[in-house]
């Protein structure tokens, strides 16, 4: 690794639990455990946060391992009530088979992957207030390793692992096990989320937990017993957030064809096609023949990207899908990252996994939405969407939402949507090289995460700049004239406040549209991503 520059600090955790014999996993992973915090040379030594990674052995006797990585709060938040320090949140990133280490370097850690394959600050990041952990899961996904037991085929599966997991990690960090846990994700990550929560919730009842006892838990399920044998959990489950999430894929895939032709993507003609594989889609769903209907839903979202010209539904103004030029997948494969992130060398990172998507293949549209209602008896839950999302944006969520059968269900009926605005200063230099960057997606993507602001009036300018050349002199041109302008603009118009989106709440459950953001919103709208997460652990999401 000549060019790369390794701009975090990580310290291994180690795996020695009492109830599984790490060493000899690490030993059959072939691992090796770093002992201590690692620096690159150009690394300054006062890093606001500390980095562990490693990995989780789900059991005994198996090559089936986990790996997370942990960052600790760059300012952590004030301490709660019982003094435990920092929330905590976890991210899950979607797929199936798509490794959250893709959302580490790309949407929301707290250093992302340039064109260099150097890793530059993220003025969004996650963990500004909180202790933020990533897990690649299910096995096979990213640094993750599928051994003897394989890869999970449905969502129970998935919970058990994930629950172990967490009963593993917590088990070594008894210091952390009071902090409140935000479980959040994204995309089939409204999926997973759900099944974890309320998998938490069923573990509490069988403990005695009054949190788990009663109406709150209308769905009760025969767990795997490699996770009831670690007992109730080792941590305090205080929140589930997603983001333009297949939750009710009947439902939502019913929503296609009016997404696209109202976001103008389909003519009429187009439209009445759609319609018609959409209804054979749920057909397939009624009838219970999973695989038919994944393949129906694949099918009619891949005639409207033919038709459109797009790149992704996942985001309509784009002509290429994200990170086409796959930099999270060239920064994670180099040795020199993988020994100082505990990887062993021949486990080839890739940001989403086929074999994992396959084998998911089945579950894919089947719906978790029942389990909701149980979790939202006792666990506040936040559902947000990008506005140009054409696949699991808002026109696919809110008619579950609206129709999730709940004991808040008419007070989130007749509750206003309140109009959500942040400062200038705070949003619009990202949405100007947001812009940049969709411009330059048909021909090399120019990344947000890059470059981090321009003002609106050298959008044209710069724009044209690009155009006129396509150099990657005139795309470092192009970036350095947007850091400059972010860093210029930083004080400015700090007074006048833009609609950054829309939110509507009742009882335990939240919902957020955010404006000029698609389907990986901490991707397109950082500081907004981040002011929403943040607003919401802390309670006061509000218009401000």
């Amino acid at each position: 690794m000549s060019h790369a520059v390794i701009l975090i600090s990580v310290l291994a955790l180690l795996l020695g639990i009492t109830s599984i014999d790490c060493a000899a996993t690490r030993a059959k992973l072939n691992v090796t455990v770093p002992q201590g915090v690692f620096y690159s040379p150009a690394l300054p030594q006062d890093l606001p946060n500390v980095t562990w990674s490693g990995y989780l052995p789900l059991a005994n006797g198996t090559h089936d391992a986990i790996f997370y990585s942990y960052y600790t709060a760059q300012q952590p938040a004030a301490v709660n009530r019982k003094g435990s320090g920092p929330p905590i949140v976890v991210w899950l990133q979607g797929g199936p088979g798509c490794s959250s280490q893709f959302g580490n370097f790309y949407e929301l850690g707290p250093y992302l992957v340039n064109k260099s394959l150097q890793l530059a600050p993220n003025p969004g990041a996650w963990n500004r207030k909180y202790d933020l952990l990533f897990i690649d899961q299910p096995v096979g996904t990213g640094f993750s390793i599928a051994g003897e037991k394989g890869i999970p085929t449905d969502e129970l599966e998935i919970a058990a692992d994930i629950y172990v997991s967490l009963q593993l990690f917590f088990s070594k960090h008894k210091e952390l096990q009071e902090r409140p846990l935000f479980i959040t994700g994204e995309s089939y990550g409204g999926k997973y989320v759900p099944a974890i929560g309320h998998f938490i919730l069923e573990m509490e009842r069988a403990a005695g937990d009054p949190r788990g006892i009663g109406q709150a838990l209308q769905h009760v399920r025969e767990l795997p017993k490699r996770a009831t044998d670690l007992g109730p959990p080792r941590f305090r489950l205080t929140g589930l957030a997603v983001g333009d999430g297949l939750t009710d894929p009947a439902t939502q895939v019913l929503q296609h064809a009016d997404t696209a032709f109202y976001m103008g993507m389909i003519d009429m003609n187009q439209r009445i096609q759609v319609s018609v594989m959409q209804l054979r889609a749920a057909q397939l769903i009624f009838e219970e023949r999973w695989e038919e209907a994944h393949a129906q839903r694949e099918e009619l979202m891949g005639s409207i990207i033919r038709w459109s010209g797009v790149g992704t539904l996942e985001d309509f103004r784009r002509y290429r899908d994200y990170d086409a030029d796959k930099l999270v997948d060239q920064y994670l494969n180099q040795p020199a990252v993988k020994r100082v992130l505990g990887v062993p060398q021949h486990v080839k990172f890739e940001s989403c996994s086929e074999t994992v998507g396959n084998a998911l293949g089945p579950d894919v549209m089947k719906s978790v939405k029942p389990l909701i209602p149980d979790i939202l008896q006792s666990v506040p839950v936040l559902l947000y969407q990008g506005q140009m999302d054409a696949q699991d944006g808002v026109a696919s969520n809110e008619p579950w939402i609206y129709g999730l059968d709940w004991h808040g269900k008419d007070g989130f009926q007749a509750a206003n949507r309140q109009i959500w605005k942040l400062s200038k200063a705070h949003v619009e230099s990202h949405d100007a090289c947001l812009r940049i960057d969709l411009l330059a997606s048909d021909s090399q993507s120019l990344d947000i995460a890059q470059w981090q602001g321009a003002g609106r009036h050298m959008l044209m300018e710069e724009s044209a700049k690009w155009s006129a050349s396509g150099s990657r002199a005139a795309e470092e041109e192009v970036g350095a004239a947007c850091s400059g302008a972010c860093e210029g603009s930083a004080g400015a118009g700090k007074g006048e406040q833009v609609v950054v989106g829309y939110w509507k709440q009742h009882s335990l459950l939240t919902h957020v549209v955010l404006r000029n953001a698609g389907h990986m919103v901490p991707h397109y709208q950082p500081k907004v991503a981040q002011a929403m997460i943040e607003k919401w652990i802390d309670g006061v999401l509000k218009q401000t």
